[in-house]
């Protein structure tokens, strides 16, 4: 047959050989094993041929990969997650006749008078050629592949590293990971998205239970993702055609398929207490088709289908990071007050952690613009009459403390002392 990924052989090569006994014969370019080191011979009784088919992403003859160019162009029309993609070319046909050596063994001419006439349309001709031919068989080889994992142009859905968008590999144990950020008591969901190269199949996804999930954690489960007429897919056209034998028996690729659940998605989402911050935690999904075809053949081939590639997300809690906003050499230590005369002494404070996006580093290395509501606590002695203003917690946040100092004071003093930390109490900085 012919379709993508298949070319057109000729179907009668004429091979000569040396060996005792062996005949010329009529044979198709392929890779064939057979009797007598690699070549088919006539025989008495039954006759065993093997035809070899190695799949090859290379030779484009079952599988191929979406390009990113595309990946991106079709982005830019609809949101959902192409790059990755696997696509499946149309499924390699590949048709037997039996001959007999009549017209050797008799020295005349047998079976059909003229088995490649021009009343008769190309593909059924089966060149007999003077010899006893059977009737045609054919079949259809259905390719097989487990599902990939499938993501955006930013690597986004189904997060992976940047330099793994374009990365065709198993991302099976390989450092694909994308770190995502979350901060204490806000909500995080990341969504897997998976895709199986046979529209027929249905998609499943799964977490792994090493290394599991943390704490509050809660996985939604896996749902199907429709392929319609406006988000078609690449597969095979049914065999035989409805017009066969007068048509051609051949696998076209049909690139407008539309499929229940070949592609499926999971959410996963997380709010985590405080106790969790400054932490990391890999969560890890895998997906599986429906189909047993290959059960055994693969490892990961079962009787319930096939479990393609797996992929880990890591979790990092941001921690606070609580920063004075001032040296300490001009705002704090040692400071005078004359009296009769206003004193203003301001303390600021401010949390440097980093959000998604920010250019800070794995694990929140860096100073970022902040998550965390900061507070101001004052202990000490205050001076009398002094007053301290009060302020919400904010992501920065500042007391002032206001004295005019009156007679009576002159000599004393007083020591006042500032702590800033988050308002969940996991970090605080100095006494100053």
């Amino acid at each position: 047959g012919q379709g993508a990924g298949q070319a057109t052989i000729d179907p009668l090569v004429n091979e000569a050989s040396n060996a005792a006994g062996v005949v010329p014969i009529k044979s198709v370019y392929a890779g064939y094993r057979g009797d007598a080191s690699n070549r088919v011979v006539y025989k008495v009784g039954v006759q065993n041929i093997t035809v070899s088919y190695t799949p090859s992403m290379d030779l484009a003859n079952a599988f191929i990969h979406r390009t990113h160019a595309s990946c991106v162009s079709l982005n830019g029309r609809n949101s959902a997650p192409y790059c990755r993609e696997r696509l499946a070319n149309a499924d390699p046909v590949i048709c037997a006749i039996a001959y007999d050596d009549a017209r050797t063994r008799r020295g005349r001419w047998a079976g059909k008078r003229d088995p490649n006439g021009d009343d008769v349309v190309s593909w059924r001709r089966d060149h007999s050629n003077g010899d006893y031919a059977s009737e045609q068989r054919c079949f259809r080889i259905l390719l097989q592949a487990p599902p990939s994992f499938v993501t955006d142009p930013a690597g986004t859905s189904t997060p992976f590293a940047d330099s793994w968008v374009q990365d065709y590999r198993d991302s099976t144990d390989m450092q694909s990971d994308r770190t995502v950020q979350v901060a204490v008591n806000s909500s995080r969901t990341v969504t897997f998205v998976a895709q199986d190269p046979q529209a027929r199949d249905t998609t499943t996804i799964f977490i792994l239970e090493n290394p599991g999930l943390p704490r509050g954690m809660r996985p939604f489960p896996s749902e199907c993702v429709p392929r319609t007429l406006a988000d078609p897919m690449c597969a095979a056209s049914d065999l035989p055609g409805p017009l066969y034998p007068d048509e051609e028996l051949s696998s076209r690729q049909e690139a407008n398929t539309t499929s229940a659940c070949s592609r499926a998605r999971m959410d996963v989402a997380w709010s985590p207490g405080f106790e969790e911050a400054g932490r990391t935690y890999k969560v890890c999904a895998v997906a599986r088709d429906d189909s047993a075809m290959c059960n055994e053949i693969d490892p990961k081939a079962t009787s319930r289908g096939w479990f393609g590639e797996s992929q880990c997300v890591n979790f990092y809690v941001v921690a606070p990071k609580v920063r004075w906003d001032q040296p300490y050499e001009v705002s704090f230590g040692r400071r005078e007050a004359l009296v009769g005369c206003e004193m203003e002494f301001v303390a600021t404070a401010r949390d440097v952690s980093c959000r998604e996006g920010e250019p800070c580093g794995p694990d929140g290395a860096g100073e970022g613009s902040g998550n965390y509501g900061i507070e101001i606590s004052v202990e000490g002695e205050l001076p009398p009459g002094a007053n301290l203003t009060t302020s919400d917690p904010m992501i920065q946040t500042e007391r002032r403390l206001l004295w005019t100092p009156k007679r009576g004071t002159e000599g004393r003093a007083f020591e006042v002392c500032f702590t800033a930390g988050d308002t969940y109490g996991m970090r605080r900085v100095g006494r100053v």
